[in-house]
């Protein structure tokens, strides 16, 4: 009986150590937002394509298709690969299927092929009705004013390009105009002419 209940303490504890190893083995340190912002290379927001074929499967990256809706910095296409832990490949497919979409800062790596968040998940910041949740107030609120800035950015860009299109209007709209007139001079004189004879 005794050994038995040593042999079954043995059992648990090793278990316990494979377990809490195991959780620990793809912990990554929290970064300060400003960091995770200055070394992204790339800034979108999209969603994760959990059912396109993933690549990379055995590194600490797996890569997935990333569907763009809008690219803040980089110069990318409406799809990209982009890696995710594989671990995060869970809830971050019932986040996305709840409604959530990912603001990813991510970086070029040497060794992927793919685009990989900064720092693992603290370049995945996770949104939910147009809204950061992050569990970290000060990370919230840094993530929030970046996605403001962005919207002033898309506000003034948008205006300027209304007013742009509004003088190539007006500018198009008087050439007609003063053509228009030419014409009429020019057969207004002829028509003088032909009347004086």
């Amino acid at each position: 009986m005794k050994k038995l209940l040593i042999v079954t303490f043995l059992g648990i504890f090793l278990s316990v150590l494979v377990i809490k190893n195991g959780a620990h083995a793809t912990s990554w340190a929290e970064l300060e937002p400003k960091e995770v912002h200055k070394r992204a290379e790339v800034i979108v927001v999209g969603k994760y394509d959990f059912t396109s074929k993933p690549k990379g499967r055995y590194m600490v990256f797996t890569s997935y298709e990333f569907n763009i809706q809008k690219v803040y910095k980089g110069d990318v296409t409406h799809n990209i690969r982009a890696g995710i832990d594989g671990y995060d490949v869970g809830w971050a497919d019932e986040f996305q299927k709840d409604g959530g979409e990912f603001l990813l800062f991510l970086d070029k790596n040497k060794e992927f092929s793919f685009l990989t968040p900064v720092g693992g998940p603290n370049g995945m910041i996770q949104i939910s009705d147009g809204k950061v949740q992050h569990d970290n107030i000060t990370s919230r609120a840094y993530y929030e004013e970046f996605l403001k800035e962005q919207r002033e950015k898309l506000i003034v860009k948008t205006s300027n390009e209304s007013v742009q299109n509004s003088n190539n209007k007006y500018l198009y709209i008087s050439s007609i105009v003063f053509f228009i007139g030419i014409v009429l001079f020019i057969l207004s004189k002829r028509l003088t002419k032909i009347n004086k004879k």
